[in-house]
């Protein structure tokens, strides 16, 4: 099953991500286009960054400093609920904003 997920920036940019649940031979590929042109980053190395998020948890741990405002967390995680709900509603279009009115 592919699904994708349409997304648009705050500035307007339109990105779209595939989802699929058995691409395995997909994993860790990026492809990007643009007006431009375009380019596939393909991130074979899953151990660094792996490692990476280990090391900046052990460092929030030892020092209580976030690496990132928590802000950040809570719109991201609220990417994915929206993502969630529109999935579960027929596709339809769900705004961040919508997701954070009813955190707050």
């Amino acid at each position: 099953m592919v699904e994708v997920a349409h997304l648009t920036h705050r500035s307007g940019v339109q990105v779209s991500l595939p989802v699929i649940a058995d691409g395995g031979a997909t994993f860790g590929t990026l492809h990007l286009c643009g007006v431009a042109g375009q380019t596939t980053i393909r991130f074979a190395d899953t151990y660094s960054a792996f490692r990476g998020q280990l090391v900046s948890f052990i460092d929030t741990v030892r020092t209580g400093v976030a690496p990132y405002p928590f802000s950040e967390t809570v719109e991201l995680m609220s990417v994915l609920i929206a993502g969630i709900r529109s999935r579960a509603e027929g596709s339809r279009r769900v705004e961040v904003a919508e997701i954070l009115a009813e955190l707050s």
